[in-house]
């Protein structure tokens, strides 16, 4: 099960985060003449668990989140902002395309960095930050 739209939904659902940037968290990267600040979001990598007998159960899903602003501080906070929020979560995820709900594990962070995006609306700053969401997969599925 993909859980991008699950994380997009689960992101935006702090309203704090919803009042910077409303609706503007994209997968992959952002549209040309985005309004900032806005978010992008993208699966890094997704490691299976497994052992001789099959499947974990478990997902090792490493996802990138990049919060962009006009100025660095601005991206900054929109990056601490989804850092509080997705930082050790678990419980449970449903939403994005399908109706299943996931249970996450644990959703560790990993790393970030700032950045200047020259390409994007001329020139804007981005921190970006690297999260473990790890999560239940499907039975049987490795």
């Amino acid at each position: 099960m993909m859980i991008d739209g699950a994380l997009r939904d689960f992101v935006l659902g702090d309203a704090s985060i919803a009042a910077l940037v409303a609706t503007r968290m994209y997968p992959i990267r952002l549209p040309q003449k985005v309004t900032l600040p806005a978010i992008s979001y993208q699966l890094i990598s997704d490691v299976r668990g497994a052992h001789l007998r099959g499947s974990d159960g478990l997902a090792w899903a490493r996802y990138q989140v990049d919060a962009y602003a006009a100025t660095q501080p601005a991206a900054k906070d929109l990056g601490e902002r989804c850092r509080r929020r997705l930082g050790a979560f678990g419980g449970q995820w449903s939403g994005g395309s399908s109706p299943e709900v996931t249970v996450i594990v644990a959703i560790f962070f990993e790393t970030a960095m700032d950045l200047l995006d020259e390409d994007i609306l001329g020139g804007s700053c981005r921190h970006s930050a690297d999260y473990f969401v790890i999560h239940s997969t499907a039975a049987g599925e490795v």
